[in-house]
């Protein structure tokens, strides 16, 4: 319990690169909100409950204020670190509901493959999947995917920073066997660490790699209706079939 709490206190406390006071200035201006939602934490490592899979997007998106004023009010009015990472949970649930589109083939194709069990989808999503799925973000805070990047003439962050403070712990200590990891920039960061491949994203997408962790990796594009256009018919899941076939042959 001390651990998982002293994980959070080193994400809520960190100053480790510029992003947290951008993240609070946006809140603050933008939106007009006070502090009290500008870093996310769906759950916390403790090196015990290991789920076999990690769901790792890019970063907690900005938004509107009417997107954000209830989730930031039930935030901050929660009361300590797992209170209030139970309030993330609570408001990831109900974003990747939304996400019906992605979910319900996401979740089938790992269904069909036998690595995960379910009848519903919308029921397997409220009471299994984070159980079977540790859910994450390369990078904590909440910023605009603009800010990301290594090019520093443009002011852009670099995200590996966040990688080595944070998500290589979580990685460590969940160690999963199977990591969906969704974002280009996501993507840059870990094939960089990793050494995995040259290619984009746009020719990784759907691949299976092996880290030196232990666990497989397979890179995807972020799961918007605006990506999905980006492909042919059903080819984003098509290419996810691929990359899971290969790993279910390797178990």
């Amino acid at each position: 319990m001390k651990k998982r709490i002293s994980f959070y206190k080193q994400v809520e406390c960190c100053k480790q690169c510029e992003l947290r006071k951008k993240a609070v200035d946006y809140l603050r201006k933008e939106i007009k909100l006070s502090d009290g939602a500008e870093f996310t934490l769906y759950s916390l490592p403790d090196g015990k409950k290991r789920q076999p899979y990690m769901f790792i997007m890019q970063n907690p998106g900005m938004g509107r204020k009417k997107d954000y004023k209830k989730e930031i009010d039930d935030i901050k009015n929660a009361k300590g670190g797992l209170e209030k990472v139970n309030q993330f949970k609570r408001y990831l649930i109900v974003w990747l509901k939304k996400n019906s589109n992605f979910m319900t083939n996401f979740l089938n194709l790992l269904k069909k493959y036998q690595l995960i069990t379910f009848d519903d989808v919308n029921a397997y999503i409220e009471d299994r999947f984070l159980k079977d799925f540790y859910v994450t973000d390369l990078v904590k805070c909440r910023a605009d995917t603009n800010w990301l990047g290594t090019n520093r003439k443009r002011g852009e962050i670099d995200p590996s920073v966040c990688f080595n403070k944070f998500l290589k712990e979580e990685i460590t200590k969940v160690k999963p066997k199977l990591i969906f990891l969704f974002s280009s920039r996501a993507w840059d960061v870990f094939k960089k660490i990793y050494n995995l491949s040259n290619e984009k994203l746009k020719n990784a997408h759907g691949n299976l790699f092996k880290i030196k962790d232990g666990a497989y990796i397979i890179p995807l594009a972020h799961f918007s209706q605006r990506q999905f256009n980006n492909y042919l018919r059903d080819s984003y899941f098509d290419y996810l079939e691929e990359g899971i076939k290969a790993y279910t042959s390797k178990k």
